[in-house]
C-alpha cells in the first residue's frame, strides 16, 4: 500500500522534476561506465549541464562563492540529488568561464551567454522546488571541462 502512495506522489510531481530525474539517471549511468569500464575511449560524461526557465520566462540564476572575491553568478547547473518525499532537487552550480552578470545593468547579460566557451564544476549547491520553473534546456556535456592545467600549475607553484 505504501508503495502505491509513493508512486502516486511521484506521479503528481511537475514535469520539470521528471526531466531532472531523467538527467540524473543518465549522469549516474555515465558515472557507472566511467568507473567500471576504464577502457572506454569514448567520453562518458558525468555531468549534463542545463538551465532552468522561471515562470516569467527568465533564466534562473544564483550566486556561487557569495561574500568572497571569487563570487560568481551562474545560470548553469547539474542535478545532484532528487528528494522524492519533498519533490525538491539539489543542483550543483557550474561556473561559466565568462561572467554572465552586468554590474551596470544590475542583472544578467543574456547576450553574454553565447560567448561562453566552457563551464567548470564547483562544490556549490542550491536546493530548489521545481514547481517554480516552466522549462529546462540541456547543453552538450562537452561544455563542462576539468580545471585548466595551466591554472593548476599556477596554483601549485
Amino acid at each position: 500500500m505504501a508503495e502505491n502512495v509513493n508512486k502516486k506522489h511521484v506521479d503528481l510531481l511537475p514535469s520539470i522534476w521528471h526531466a531532472l530525474r531523467k538527467i540524473k539517471q543518465m549522469q549516474d549511468k555515465a558515472e557507472y561506465f566511467r568507473s567500471t569500464h576504464k577502457l572506454i575511449e569514448a567520453p562518458a560524461y558525468k555531468t549534463i549541464p542545463f538551465i532552468l526557465q522561471t515562470q516569467k520566462g527568465d533564466p534562473f540564476f544564483t550566486w556561487g562563492k557569495a561574500g568572497t572575491t571569487s563570487c560568481f553568478a551562474t545560470i548553469f547547473f547539474k542535478i545532484v540529488k532528487l528528494e522524492h518525499e519533498t519533490g525538491c532537487a539539489t543542483l550543483g552550480l557550474l561556473r561559466p568561464n565568462l561572467s554572465v552578470w552586468d554590474d551596470k545593468l544590475d542583472g544578467l547579460r543574456i547576450g553574454k551567454i553565447y560567448e561562453i566557451a566552457f563551464i567548470t564544476e564547483t562544490d556549490e549547491v542550491v536546493t530548489i522546488d521545481p514547481t517554480g520553473y516552466s522549462a529546462i534546456k540541456c547543453f552538450d556535456p562537452g561544455l563542462v571541462v576539468e580545471e585548466k592545467s595551466e591554472e593548476k600549475d599556477k596554483n601549485s607553484g
